[in-house]
């Protein structure tokens, strides 16, 4: 065996599972085979980081603060790996005697193989691992799966296009080469856009049947929550390009034989270890009796959802005010004096929303810099809201004292304190705690503040609640960070006027791009009404987008025919123009301006849903992303759309055009053509209607083939780093702001 593979380094990356990771330790530390063993802690919660420190040295531990997800965890441990080779080894495994020797001799003997999985088997001797085919439908399968661990069909040592990575050799120069296994994926999928990532580059994937492991799969992370996620990925990164082979191996295997007889018909004969007849004259009494049985079941339960719906209940709490003012939440069986009338929950909303935080002034509290935010939920971290939070770890970062104060009653499900969950997030996780988090949802405590506090509103509602905070302390004026202009956000009503009037309260601006800066001095909003010199009181800044990497001509060469629309149906989102894209889109089909083979990715919506375009077309609608995954559909699309009947721009936009996608996005009075075309030439500015967006979805497709003018406008004329947006004169410039307050 060469000096190079006599030994190894074994990453085993935990979450959890203690139990688990007991067992796999003690059989793998039990062969004297020369390797050192990397366990990576991925945020365990249980009794794991106990376990690990009793095995001392004979351990190296790696621990995140934070779970991040298998690829993460993986890579981290193949970056501190001492060997050029490492083995990837899930937690839920049992290694028989000798599996590592045997694993390495293989690799030895075989160096054209950079990447080599094990056999894997269920505790009753079946396969659950003897490699990975495509099939015919281009979708990845175990091959053999459930078949006796003991058939010389799994008893060949073999190439193929995939192995698992619960048993993974592999050599390091060419895993760090490709930059590891692929965080967009989460807990799944992983090894398989690996496997084929390395031979897209001419290296070789094998399966080594004398190295041999058992396996209680996916007992250490649920796959159930995630795999459509990445399922998606999947379809939009390799569906297109992957060869199907599973055939090739059945038929090697003798499982398939094809017998001929004259030209035709051919006879088929295929093992029952791996398929079965179906014919539509079988008498299978047992498959009608079970159907009958399944249809029965299903009959009934519609039935009881059906009586369940109509059983009465009791109205839901109501939330209201006392005679004190204070929010008061009155039971539904309460005395109909107590209830408050339906046509009044729309007052009580607004006065909750807009309660006045209780001071206590102290003259040996420290000044602070009080952010006030509506909530902290992992689910709403994505644009505006990380802005809020890296603005304030900036501030922070240049010497103020910063509090985050979150100002509306915690919901059901959020956690209080979600340090842990945002923490993931770029550009605030690692830097977090140096802010202060005060709660003040339920307004019962009061918030200790010094008479030099400064309150900046982040809402139309905290906008108010800062206004009211700030007479109480006898300031003129409080900070507004303005990232759009919110009566947009309602129908025109009661909601909407207050949004407006939040700018009419005494305030210094900070607008997240020129272009919204710009909207409120033409039309003389805030800062800029009654003819007041709105400049001395303002200053803007750019969002950052997310980064995506760089973009070459080859990677939009390797891309096949995709649309990805930003598509936000709820009310909510209105300004989105959901059922405008719908249309345009539909109508661009039916001009054969896009074709009804494309394929339609919506990003955005409540949920995952398929939606019917025109013809054969539909558009798949996902959630919003994680940021890697985002990030992989930005790049795996040519074309977008995202439209916004707003001043400001928005990010989505901007991030499509950063990826190389022609993107179609509408004007809105300050937001004029000419200006978004500064920002990339790889947008395609058009009217808010139908035939606006049809003909720029039109020029957009022409535009498609021009590779080198779709990488020159994917390097567009924005912020891409949050100490890019909130550089040093930035943030002097907030800074500055706050000290003429306290002035």
């Amino acid at each position: 065996m060469s000096a190079e593979m006599s030994a190894c380094s074994i990453v085993i990356p935990v979450f959890n599972q203690a139990g688990l990771t007991r067992q796999c330790l003690d059989r793998v530390l039990e062969d004297d085979f020369e390797r050192e063993v990397i366990v990576v802690d991925d945020g365990s919660t249980d009794l794991t980081p106990r376990l690990l420190d009793l095995y001392g040295d004979r351990v190296t531990t790696l621990r995140a603060e934070h779970n991040q997800g298998f690829a993460a965890a993986c890579n981290a441990g193949a970056a501190a790996a001492a060997h050029d080779a490492i083995v990837f080894l899930n937690n839920d495994t049992i290694p028989t005697t000798g599996w590592l020797e045997r694993l390495a001799a293989y690799a030895a003997r075989r160096p054209d193989a950079v990447a080599i999985g094990a056999k894997l088997l269920y505790p009753d001797n079946t396969v659950q691992h003897a490699g990975v085919v495509i099939g015919q439908d281009r979708y990845p399968r175990h091959i053999y799966h459930g078949i006796p661990g003991d058939h010389p069909a799994v008893n060949r040592s073999r190439r193929f296009q995939i192995v698992t990575g619960a048993c993974l050799w592999v050599r390091r120069e060419a895993f760090l080469e490709l930059g590891g296994f692929d965080p967009a994926f989460l807990n799944g999928y992983e090894d398989v856009d690996l496997c084929l990532r390395l031979g897209e580059t001419g290296r070789e994937v094998h399966y080594c049947h004398d190295c041999a492991l058992y396996h209680l799969q996916s007992r250490t992370r649920g796959r159930t929550g995630d795999m459509d996620i990445n399922f998606d990925l999947y379809d939009e990164r390799w569906l297109d390009r992957v060869r199907p082979d599973d055939i090739e191996y059945y038929v090697a295997d003798r499982m398939i034989e094809l017998r001929y007889q004259g030209e035709v018909p051919m006879q088929v004969a295929v093992s029952p270890l791996i398929g079965r007849m179906e014919t539509q004259n079988a008498d299978n009494a047992v498959e009608r009796l079970l159907d009958r049985q399944a249809r029965d079941l299903l009959t009934l339960r519609i039935e009881n959802e059906r009586l369940a719906s109509h059983r009465p209940s009791s109205p839901p709490p109501r939330i209201t005010y006392g005679a004190d003012g204070k929010l008061v939440v009155v039971d539904g069986d309460a005395p109909p004096e107590a209830r408050v009338d339906e046509s009044l929950q729309g007052v009580s909303l607004l006065r909750a929303k807009m309660s006045p935080l209780t001071l206590d002034v102290s003259t040996t509290e420290p000044e602070r810099v009080n952010l006030l935010l509506p909530e902290l939920d992992s689910r709403h971290m994505f644009g505006g809201y990380i802005t809020k939070l890296q603005m304030a770890i900036r501030l922070a970062k240049a010497g103020e004292r910063v509090r985050i104060v979150v100002v509306d009653p915690p919901r059901e499900g959020v956690a209080a304190d979600l340090r842990a969950e945002i923490a993931a997030y770029e550009g605030i996780g690692e830097r977090l705690d140096l802010l202060e988090v005060s709660h003040h949802g339920e307004r019962a405590a009061p918030l200790i503040v010094s008479p030099a506090d400064v309150f900046l509103a982040t809402t139309w509602w905290t906008a108010h609640i800062a206004h009211d905070a700030t007479r109480e302390l006898r300031h003129s004026r409080f900070v507004y960070l303005i990232q759009e202009y919110e009566p947009f956000t309602f129908p025109m009503g009661s909601f909407a006027a207050m949004a407006r009037h939040s700018y009419d309260l005494p305030h210094l601006a900070v607008f997240s791009t020129r272009l919204l800066h710009d909207y409120f001095r033409a039309n003389r909003i805030g800062v800029y009404s009654n003819g007041a010199n709105g400049d001395t009181q303002a200053i803007d800044f750019q969002n950052s987008i997310t980064e995506v990497g760089e973009i070459h001509e080859r990677q939009l060469a390797d891309r096949s025919p995709r649309l990805l629309f930003y598509a936000r149906p709820s009310a909510t989102e209105a300004r989105n123009l959901f059922e405008l894209g719908i249309m345009a889109l539909s109508e661009a089909i039916d001009l054969g301006v896009l074709e009804d083979t494309w394929r339609f990715t919506g990003v955005g919506g409540p949920k995952a849903d398929v939606l019917r375009l025109s013809g054969n077309a539909t558009l798949k609608m996902l959630p919003r992303q994680p940021v890697q995954r985002y990030r992989a559909l930005l790049r795996g699309h040519d074309l977008g759309l995202s439209l916004m009947y707003t001043p400001h721009p928005s990010l989505v936009p901007i991030e499509m055009a950063s990826a190389g996608m022609l993107v179609v996005t509408n004007t809105f009075e300050s937001k004029t053509a000419e200006r978004l075309t500064d920002i990339s030439a790889n947008i395609i500015p058009c009217e808010p209607s139908v035939d606006g967006v049809c003909g720029a979805l039109r020029a957009a497709k022409s535009r498609l083939p021009d590779l080198s003018a779709r990488v020159a406008g994917a390097r567009v004329a924005w912020s891409r780093s949050p100490d890019e947006s909130f550089d040093t004169a930035t943030i002097g410039a907030i800074r500055k702001l706050v000290a003429s307050v306290r002035d």
